[in-house]
């Protein structure tokens, strides 16, 4: 009954386009579930795997959407980014989970880890989107999540305007690796929200094998379609 009356005023609305959605539903109204551009492919390989090629030996490599500018990805990424609601994240990313739980044959990780926020973003935020994915998808998946495992030591500002290259620069010094961590020898899935040139992960997935991990993989809530 008082859930029935909190709903009544303060009713869940969907992510993508703020219409009103079942309370504790999916967070994504039936409308929006429609236009969503899946990217997760039921046999074959990933198309996210593309941007990886000759870059990163991966074990696999998923994304839930492709993101493009002109399309539904779009406004749920910048819901999730800007709407100040880390609930909602975490619950796309047991979606996600779903999604990639149903995959046949897929080889799941043993341990999911965040690309990290520098402190100062962190406290600005208020909350890491990509471990709020990483969360959404443990509680699907049931594999644990590592947020200290990486960890960003230097602060800078946007870079989506630069290239791969001048980004991988920018960034290759801005992350580290705590050496202490247990799940050094396990196979490790790095999470992001959006993957547009990979240099981040490219990045953290690159130190991540300098100091041990024998397998990784990544997942990514979406990836830039017009990258390819």
């Amino acid at each position: 009954m008082i859930k029935n009356l909190v709903h009544l005023f303060y009713p869940d609305l969907c992510v993508a386009c703020g219409m009103e959605v079942a309370p504790e539903g999916s967070p994504i109204c039936l409308r929006c579930e429609v236009d969503l551009p899946l990217a997760l492919m039921p046999t074959g390989g990933q198309f996210v795997e593309r941007v990886f090629w000759g870059r990163l030996p991966l074990t696999a490599a998923w994304a839930w959407l492709r993101f493009r500018k002109d399309n539904r990805a779009r406004e749920l990424m910048h819901a999730l980014k800007y709407g100040g609601n880390p609930k909602l994240v975490r619950a796309v990313g047991r979606r996600f989970g779903r999604d990639l739980q149903r995959l046949p044959g897929v080889q799941l990780p043993e341990v999911l880890v965040p690309i990290p926020l520098h402190p100062k973003k962190l406290r600005q935020r208020g909350y890491n989107q990509a471990e709020m994915i990483a969360l959404g998808m443990s509680d699907v998946l049931n594999i644990p999540v590592e947020p200290r495992m990486l960890v960003r030591v230097v602060h800078r500002s946007s870079l989506t305007r630069l290239s791969r290259v001048d980004r991988y620069e920018q960034i290759r010094t801005g992350y580290g690796v705590r050496p202490a961590s247990q799940h050094l020898r396990s196979h490790v899935c790095l999470v992001d929200d959006v993957i547009t040139t990979g240099a981040t992960i490219e990045v953290c997935g690159s130190l991540l094998l300098e100091t041990g991990v024998p397998y990784l993989s990544v997942a990514s809530l979406a990836y830039a379609e017009k990258m390819f």
